[in-house]
């Protein structure tokens, strides 16, 4: 092959990658300070979830206007436990799902479309040692109103240490949340 056919195969395949749609992510960050507590969770460096009783870790976003339509949301939960290795029962409460022209919809297990990355429970490996552990979002699987997962779609996410099923009992602060993201 000569330097020119060299060259032109070179420009065809540039000329390919750039008109070849390529997802990329991209991800926002949920402070500390913007979640929220429900039932016994306390608030001190984060939201704190207790072992024995029932409490919840709360937040509220936005998916931007560059998220790729129905694409799965990865929600990374950022913890720090107070204890030794432990397994954690943390689980997801619900999701409540809101869009300009539909009906809000609140939606709990399966049905909410947010379920734990991976298999098991989540285990704190070391006291004071900041672990995370990732939650799935995809479009809510049923529902009258809303069967899709759209940019401008208002999202409030629960998780919850259930007491009652808690064999674990060290403390674990849920610090912060990155949400990450497809884009076209």
């Amino acid at each position: 092959m000569t330097n020119l056919g060299r060259t032109f195969l070179a420009i065809g395949f540039v000329a390919f990658l750039s008109t070849t749609a390529f997802a990329a992510t991209k991800s926002i960050a949920i402070n500390r300070g913007d979640l929220f507590r429900q039932d016994h969770a306390q608030f001190s460096s984060g939201i704190t979830l207790s072992s024995g009783v029932t409490n919840s870790a709360i937040f509220s976003f936005q998916l931007p206007g560059d998220y790729k339509t129905n694409s799965p949301v990865t929600i990374r939960y950022y913890f720090l436990s107070d204890g030794f290795d432990c397994s954690l029962p943390i689980q997801v409460s619900g999701v409540r799902r809101s869009r300009l022209g539909f009906f809000s919809q609140e939606f709990t297990g399966a049905a909410s479309g947010l379920s734990k990355a991976g298999s098991g429970s989540i285990s704190s490996p070391s006291p004071f040692v900041p672990f995370k552990a990732d939650f799935k979002l995809r479009p809510p699987t049923t529902g009258p109103f809303m069967n899709s997962q759209v940019a401008g779609d208002r999202l409030t996410v629960a998780i919850a240490r259930v007491g009652v099923s808690d064999p674990c009992a060290n403390s674990v602060t849920v610090e912060d949340v990155e949400i990450i993201y497809t884009t076209p």
